[in-house]
């Protein structure tokens, strides 16, 4: 159970703007939601698992204090403890806290969940029909990166769109303009359309895909013209769908 909620601390908190956590738990399956304060990246995460020890429904917060519970040397033995504790609230059955314990017991500590009621609502996506899909290779997100890092100090948002030889390109600052700007083929022979005009922050896309990089998984891109970016790839113990909705200028 304890890597288990590093795992969900690595991809949610550690990204740095998603601080709250949802938990949804039955015996079919174990999905976590998360989302940012403005919205821009809605998470929807299934542990490969189903953990009956997480049927429920409750939240997380202060995730950084659940990582350093899961961190402390003394609860990281073999034979320390992490116990799910539920409390009688009317003619429902809560999940209330997390306790740590080391294995003489001499170290403990609790860690309060939220009440289900209390996070924020979530978005609801049911997922859709992509325009395009790709796995991007390691080389062109590092290409990428190395480029949107010069730029992000004129230009936070990306661009993309498909050139006149079928090539996805990432678009820095404004084609158009007598500006400071950048582009580059992101993917190649994508044998789809895509038009310009949808934007996506580049900051949070470049740390996502790091993330996954972090789990030497390889993650798949999905773009809809509708107007939105998903990003989905696995780690030990999770699936994980980052959806970032698209910005008008």
């Amino acid at each position: 159970m304890r890597e288990t909620f590093l795992d969900i601390t690595k991809h949610t908190g550690d990204l740095g703007f998603l601080d709250t956590v949802k938990i949804t738990g039955t015996s079919d399956q174990t999905l976590i939601e998360s989302m940012d304060a403005d919205k821009n990246v809605i998470l929807k995460g299934l542990l490969k698992e189903p953990s009956a020890q997480l049927e429920g429904d409750f939240g997380l917060s202060n995730l950084p204090l659940l990582k350093f519970y899961c961190n402390f040397a003394n609860f990281k033995s073999d034979d320390a403890s992490v116990d799910i504790i539920r409390e009688k609230r009317g003619d429902r059955e809560l999940i209330t806290e997390i306790r740590f314990a080391s294995a003489d017991t001499e170290s403990t500590a609790t860690y309060r969940v939220m009440n289900a009621d209390l996070v924020p609502d979530q978005h609801k996506f049911l997922g859709k029909d992509w325009d395009i899909e790709f796995i991007p290779t390691k080389s062109k997100i590092a290409e990428f990166s190395e480029l949107a890092t010069g730029l992000m100090s004129i230009e936070t948002y990306f661009m993309p769109k498909t050139d006149d030889a079928g090539n996805l390109r990432f678009y820095i600052g404004d084609e158009a303009a007598a500006t400071n700007k950048a582009s580059m083929v992101f993917q190649k022979d994508v044998k789809a359309t895509f038009a310009g005009g949808l934007h996506w922050p580049i900051q949070p896309v470049l740390s996502i895909l790091k993330l996954a990089a972090s789990n030497g998984s390889e993650p798949t891109m999905s773009f809809l013209a509708k107007g939105a970016l998903q990003i989905s790839f696995e780690s030990k113990f999770g699936d994980w769908k980052y959806i970032l909705p698209a910005k008008r200028r």
